[in-house]
């Protein structure tokens, strides 16, 4: 998080109106956390079952289906860029603390889960210690044929650098009309404006559970925070956006990616309501495939109430920014 995020993030923590108690985090399955000591202890928290599973780190999903463990740090790395840091130290004192277990945990989402590459910094110094923890295969196919820790991130970081070493251009898989393929320039905010409005004109859902705008978690990922102030300037002009862009960032905000920096977008939103505000949440514009899935929050009528319940959504992220109680283990110091 750069330094201009951090202090608009501390002037929105001033502003939060205070809870009766600490406001901690929960994603998916995980023990609710504040601290990156708590986050450490929900990590070791995440597979009672394990001897169940023959002493592996796995979870049942339903009667005949199981998980990684450690699966929900997938969605923290989606929806909280600010918490990496705390996320990554607190990786390493689980596996430094909760032995095999725990090593095993962490290799089974990192052969899985493409977006584990995020805690590359925090994650390569442990397979230098333990480089022989193995899973037991790969959705990546990083680390084939081994599937070993060290050969986990040797694939990570060719990947990183195959994917980092032309920015000029995004690849989309399924986001054009007809779920076709799209190519094209995204450098500046122009750019970005013009795949914004291609994709949500498309009205794509790739796979059934992602939206238009999708993509961008994934461009995110190795993009950094430009990416981050080339959207908020985007969408920040959306007070008089048509009906199928509005509708477009309203279900991306379903995914509560970083909500925090949209507060004061949020707050001017509901204190001044947008002409689209009174329009139903469930109609679906031409040529899309489903309405937005934000219309499927609790209590949503109108795209007025989508706004409000992201906006407490988001002064809940305000509210739980990362807190490092303790030390990098292994590595260099990562801000």
């Amino acid at each position: 998080m750069g330094r201009d995020d951090r202090s608009a993030t501390a002037a929105l923590i001033a502003a939060a109106p205070r809870s009766a108690g600490p406001v901690k985090i929960q994603v998916a399955s995980s023990r609710p956390f504040a601290t990156a000591s708590e986050l450490r202890d929900a990590l070791l928290a995440s597979y009672p079952d394990a001897a169940h599973f023959g002493n592996k780190p796995l979870v049942r999903k339903n009667r005949d289906d199981t998980a990684p463990a450690w699966q929900w740090v997938i969605d923290l790395i989606a929806q909280r860029t600010d918490w990496w840091p705390a996320l990554g130290i607190a990786i390493q004192h689980a596996v430094k603390d909760g032995g095999d277990l725990a090593r095993r945990a962490l290799v089974d989402i990192l052969a899985n889960f493409r977006s584990s590459f995020a805690l590359l910094p925090w994650t390569a110094p442990l397979a230098d210690e333990w480089p022989d923890v193995k899973s037991d295969g790969s959705h990546t196919n990083w680390g084939d044929p081994e599937y070993t820790f060290a050969a986990i991130i040797r694939d990570q970081k060719k990947f990183l650098a195959t994917m980092t070493s032309d920015l000029s251009e995004a690849f989309l898989t399924g986001y054009a009309k007809g779920g076709k393929d799209l190519d094209a320039p995204l450098t500046t905010e122009a750019d970005l404006r013009g795949l914004l409005d291609k994709t949500a004109r498309a009205g794509q859902f790739p796979d059934g559970d992602n939206g238009p705008w999708s993509w961008w978690g994934f461009q995110r990922l190795f993009r950094g925070e430009l990416l981050d102030r080339q959207m908020l300037a985007v969408v920040s002009t959306f007070d008089r956006a048509d009906d199928v862009n509005v509708r477009a960032l309203l279900d991306w905000f379903f995914e509560e990616r970083d909500l925090w920096r949209f507060v004061p977008l949020l707050e001017r939103w509901v204190a001044s309501h947008p002409p689209w505000w009174t329009a139903p949440a469930d109609t679906k514009p031409a040529g899309w495939k489903y309405d937005i899935r934000s219309a499927h929050w609790p209590n949503i009528t109108d795209l007025g109430s989508v706004v409000v319940e992201a906006l407490r959504r988001a002064r809940r992220q305000v509210a739980t920014p990362p807190i490092l109680d303790l030390p990098i283990l292994y590595g260099s110091a990562v801000s």
